[in-house]
């Protein structure tokens, strides 16, 4: 029961608490909308009493409750909840968009859903327009009467459009065009439509130029812009008929009148083409046209020709079936251009003459009348004829008789007149009556007289009276020549001018008189007689071929000559005189009535007078005057050589290098010889350096295996001859390889030999020399076999040395070859200050090197404390022997790792097979240098001094040089630092002229500097410079490049000078100190003790080491032992001294 109860109650409640609810419905419900294609559109939805969602629906596709619709960015919902208002906006509508669209209400509670649905429709206007084959505006071309038809497209519209047509502003009636719709898919639901709209035309002249216009209606088009094309048309038609203005037939036009036809047409597309023809001829295609209207114009000026001529004007264009004609014939008048007679210009009295007159082509015919002698003729009688030129020709005959009375002409007029052109012509006719001229007479020659040929010649022939003046004609044998006229009031000249030749001899020259009232000439005659030489002579020969020892003969013949010329025979200039008959002579006839002349020479043939030239004169004695001709012999004989000597051979002499020429000259008859050269007996093969044409070899550079005998065969058709001649090839020597070292034993005897090969080679192109000078004493030369032999007497130690060999026999390069002569002796050792002890710091590497001199070879042995070292098994001592040269070996002892009891002294052993010798070298403890040795000057200039020196101990160190100088006078020191570190000479530049500096210098290593040398040097530059250099500037003096204003060097005289007084102030010096050294040798011990600390004490013999002393490898000097010289160093047994001397 309490259920129901409440069941009952809760519905009574439920229907009285709802009884007043309002459900959500549509306030504005979508409409159906129409938008253009790009457009915008709205779909209204609004909502009253709004309960659940909003949202709108394409073709039942949901677009969602956001007031953007994702996706589609071009939708989107506008308004707001609170007043219910969805409106559904489109922009930039497309024909997608064409659908129908629902605006749907979701339910919520008591709220049913609803929607509405309204049609979205998209309209597109056509995309084009065109009338299919024409492009809009342009022209169509059609014949009358053809049937066109034009068809009008209007692509992609929605919906189809409606196409109307116009023919210009007038529209066509809707039959007329049929209409195609076809639907144009489009990608997607909604299609679009082409619509294709045709007419047909059949267009009239009066459709020229007309337009047609397609236009296409649409509602998506505004109506006062519609889309539309148009053509026009150009309707081709025949064009009208031609007329000609500018002249009317029957009109008369005169000769020379300008005339103007025009020939016009109108109509016709396309416009008439327009041409003038002459007698149907063409003569002018040249028109104008505008529009449908042509002209022609067709000027010229009026002639004989166009009277009668028929112009004619045709049209015509692409449509005419045949051209259309308009034509008109011509009239014109014209008086003859010209009346010319014709007849007999003289006569005799008493002839009855005939005159003809005739006019040119005249419209209408000319009249004749006839004048003679200033009275008329009547009654004469004008023939006309017509012309095929137009007009017609008059002509008329009168007939005259000579009158007597002395008349000498008649003159007859004939008149030609047109009687429409008042126009007359006159032409005039002269007629002469004839009279016979007097005799003629010849002047300027005197018959039977002489003329010389060359000469000039002038005759005159002169004839008198008559009418016409005579006629004068000139005859030489009949044939006429050319002759100068001159008439004078009753007389005529005929004059000839000719230079006389031989062909004037007994010529007859005639002058004939004549006019027109002669019949038979008169005649007057001269015949010449002429001096002439002969015009030529002519040599003959017989034989033929001349061989010596043939008898041969040589005529002389001469043309005709008037007198007969004398012939004679010439060579070189001088009459021929032969033995009695040798020469002949005869005359004969000969042309223009002279005499030839002929001579006979008898020879005897020899082959020396081949060449000869032999000459045959012909003299006309009264002319004085020769003709010569000549004739050069030509003997035929095998080939001669010139040039040959009479004993032995020629020879041609050439250096070795140079240019080779050999040549013949070899002669014959033919002259056409042939070469055949051989080299020592055999055929000669040229090289690439040879060059052989004919009787000429070149050698563009001569080898001295080209020296030989060369031979040059000869050959011509007569027969061969040879010659010889031999090539001598100089050349520079060349000195063969030999013994380079001699060694002998004292006072034995020392051969030395030098073999050469020369061209030329003697005695006198060797010689021997020894340290620049000739050997002389105690030597004798030999020459043999291309050897010179230097055989020394009794050599001892002072021959020792190097010998030069030296090759001069003018010819290229001096050769040269040294040969090292030997003395067996034993050593001798050779020190120097660099070497005369060594130094090493502790536990460093030392180095001792011992130096000797002896032959034969030197052998060394090491030794301290009277122990001797065994060199090379121990890792701590190593020794290694060199050869200087032929005679000097030095010993190196390398100890590494130097201990404090490797120090002190070390002694060397030098022996061979001549015995021995010791010397004790010290090893100390590294030290400052000693002062460098034997300081000296060896160069001056205006501005720079030259010092050299021979450098002390290093101390086992590298040392360099310092230098100082100044100016005496001054306390101002400048120092050099010498560059490189070994040198041993140095330029100071720089300096003043004429100035005194003193200079002095010392040695440096890492541990220090050493003295001083003991005694500075002075010297003084020069006093004058170079004449194109400036004094140098009076700055103080530096070290390097001299200044701008500073001579480079002094003149080579003046060094040359300076150089000659040293040597000659040194030389005694020298000599002396070496005598010095000797005596103080026993000295050397306590000198070697003191060396470090007295290095100055060592000046006295520091000339030893200047670098003069070793400019030679191997000379008396340097063979010398240097423990001799440097007695100083040297702590051995006394040596005995020798010098060498320089000349021998």
């Amino acid at each position: 029961m309490s259920s129901a109860v409440y069941v009952l109650l809760f519905a009574l409640l439920t229907a009285g608490g709802c009884s007043g609810l309002v459900t959500q419905s549509f306030s504005v419900s979508p409409n159906n909308v129409s938008v253009h294609e790009g457009g915008e559109a709205l779909l209204q939805c609004q909502v009253s009493n709004l309960g659940g969602q909003v949202q709108w629906v394409k073709d039942g596709l949901a677009l969602g409750y956001d007031a953007s619709i994702a996706g589609i960015p071009r939708y989107s919902m506008i308004g707001d909840r609170s007043s219910g208002v969805f409106n559904l906006r489109i922009i930039n509508a497309s024909l997608d968009d064409d659908a129908e669209f629902e605006c749907q209400v979701s339910p919520e509670g008591l709220h049913k859903a609803i929607r509405a649905a309204a049609r979205l429709t998209v309209i597109a206007p056509p995309t084009g327009l065109e009338i299919v084959g024409h492009p809009t505006n342009s022209k169509i071309e059609v014949n009358e009467n053809q049937a066109l038809t034009l068809e009008c497209v209007a692509y992609k519209a929605k919906p189809p459009p409606t196409i109307v047509w116009y023919r210009g502003d007038t529209k066509l009636p809707d039959k007329d065009p049929k209409v195609t719709v076809t639907e144009v898919p489009d990608g997607g639901h909604v299609k679009r439509f082409d619509v294709k709209s045709r007419i047909t035309v059949n267009p009239t002249k009066s459709d020229d130029y007309s337009e047609y216009k397609c236009e296409a209606r649409h509602e998506a088009l505004a109506r006062e812009y519609p889309l539309n094309t148009k053509v026009q048309l150009s309707v081709l038609y025949p064009p009208g008929e031609p007329h000609i203005d500018g002249y009317t037939e029957g009109e008369t036009i005169r000769r020379g009148q300008h005339v103007e036809l025009t020939c016009r047409s109108r109509g016709g597309n396309p416009p008439a083409q327009l041409v003038w023809y002459r007698n149907d001829v063409q003569v002018n295609m040249m028109y104008h046209s505008k529009g449908r209207y042509s002209e022609n114009i067709y000027k010229f000026v009026a002639k004989d020709s166009d009277n009668g001529a028929r112009f004619r004007c045709e049209a015509s264009n692409v449509r005419s079936v045949k051209p259309l004609k308009a034509e008109v014939q011509l009239t014109v008048y014209f008086a003859p251009a010209q009346v010319t007679t014709s007849g007999p210009t003289e006569g005799k009295v008493g002839d009855t003459l005939q005159i003809t007159c005739t006019t040119a082509n005249s419209n209408p015919p000319a009249e004749i009348k006839w004048v003679v002698n200033g009275k008329k003729r009547p009654n004469t009688t004008n023939n006309r004829t017509e012309s095929p030129e137009g007009g017609w020709v008059t002509s008329s005959n009168l007939n005259i008789t000579i009158p007597a009375g002395g008349q000498k002409s008649l003159t007859v007029l004939c008149h030609g007149s047109n009687q429409h052109l008042s126009e007359n012509l006159v032409s005039t006719h002269s007629i002469n009556i004839l009279y016979p001229p007097g005799e003629p007479f010849i002047t300027g020659y005197v018959s039977d007289s002489s003329v010389a040929a060359g000469t000039t010649q002038k005759m005159a022939c002169i004839s008198s009276g008559g009418h016409p003046l005579a006629t004068l004609s000139w005859y030489k044998n009949d044939k006429k020549i050319p002759c100068i006229t001159k008439e004078m009031d009753k007389s005529v000249t005929a004059e000839i001018t000719f230079v006389v030749n031989q062909t004037d001899n007994e010529a007859r020259y005639r002058c004939e008189a004549t006019n027109s009232a002669t019949e038979v000439p008169l005649i007057e005659t001269r015949i010449m007689h002429v001096y002439y030489k002969p015009e030529h002579v002519v040599i003959r020969q017989d034989p033929p071929k001349l061989k010596p020892g043939q008898k041969a003969n040589l005529t002389c013949d001469s043309s005709a000559s008037n007198p007969p010329a004398t012939l004679s025979w010439w060579r070189a200039g001088i009459p021929v005189s032969a033995e009695p008959g040798a020469i002949t002579f005869s005359n004969g006839p000969g042309l223009y009535g002279g005499k030839t002349s002929s001579s006979t020479l008898s020879l005897n043939v020899e082959a020396d007078v081949d060449g000869l030239t032999y000459i045959c004169q012909a003299h006309n004695a009264e002319l004085g005057e020769s003709v010569n001709q000549a004739l050069t012999l030509n003997i035929v004989y095998k080939p001669v050589f010139d040039g040959e000597p009479s004993s032995g051979m020629r020879q041609v002499t050439v250096i070795e290098g140079e240019q080779g020429h050999i040549s013949f000259s070899a002669r014959g008859n033919p002259p056409e010889l042939t070469f055949m050269w051989s080299l020592d007996n055999k055929p000669y093969k040229p090289s690439a350096r040879a060059l052989v044409e004919g009787a000429s070899l070149n050698l563009s550079t001569v080898r001295r295996e080209d020296a030989g005998v060369y031979s040059l065969h000869a050959t011509n058709s007569e027969g061969s001859s040879s010659s010889k001649v031999q090539l001598v090839v100089k050349y520079s020597p060349k000195i063969a390889p030999g013994l380079s070292v001699v060694m002998v034993e004292e006072s034995e005897n020392a051969t030395l030999t030098c073999k050469a090969d020369a061209e030329p080679l003697s005695q006198e192109h060797f010689s021997w020399k020894r340290g620049g000078a000739n050997v002389k004493e105690r030597a004798s030369v030999s020459f043999a076999n291309g050897s010179s032999v230097l055989k020394i007497h009794a050599a001892t130690k002072k021959d020792m040395g190097q010998y030069e060999c030296i090759v001069n026999n003018g010819i290229g390069a001096v050769a040269k070859a040294n040969v090292t002569l030997l003395i067996k002796h034993k050593p001798e050792f050779v020190v120097t200050p660099d070497i005369a002890k060594s130094a090493a710091k502790d536990g460093k590497e030392a180095r001792l090197v011992c130096r000797a001199k002896g032959a034969p070879q030197i052998n060394f042995q090491w030794s301290k404390n009277k122990k001797q070292i065994n060199a090379n098994t121990s890792e701590r001592y190593i020794t290694a022997v060199n050869k200087l040269d032929e005679l000097t070996y030095e010993s190196t002892l390398v100890i590494k790792s130097v201990k404090y009891n490797d120090f002190g002294p070390y002694e060397c052993t030098a022996r061979n097979i001549m015995g021995f010798e010791n010397h004790n070298i010290k090893l100390e403890v590294t030290s400052k240098p000693d002062p460098p040795v034997s300081m000296s000057v060896v160069n001056i200039t205006h501005n720079s001094i030259t010092i050299a020196w021979v450098p002390g101990f290093n101390g086992g160190l590298p040392q360099s040089y310092i230098i100082q100088y100044r100016r005496i006078g001054t306390e101002t020191k400048n120092q050099v630092n010498v560059i490189p570190l070994n040198s041993t000479s140095q330029e100071i530049t720089g300096l003043m002229l004429g100035t005194e500096y003193e200079i002095l210098m010392w040695a440096k290593n890492e541990l220090g500097e050493s003295q001083p040398v003991r005694n500075a040097v002075r010297s003084t530059t020069l006093n004058t410079a170079p004449p194109t250099l400036a004094p140098p500037p009076s700055s103080a003096p530096g070290h390097g490049a001299p200044s701008p204003s500073s001579p480079s060097s002094p003149p080579p005289a003046l060094v040359a000078g300076v150089a000659l007084c040293a040597v000659l102030l040194v030389l005694p010096l020298v000599v002396g100190l070496c005598y010095c050294v000797s005596r103080r040798r026993r000295k050397n011990n306590r000198l070697l003790t003191g060396a470090s600390e007295q290095g100055s004490n060592k000046s006295g013999n520091i000339e030893m080491y200047a670098p003069s002393s070793f400019n030679e490898t191997v000379t008396g000097e340097t063979l010398s032992s240097i423990s001799e010289k440097s007695e100083t160093y040297s702590n051995g047994e006394a040596v005995e001294e020798f010098i060498v001397s320089d000349t021998f």
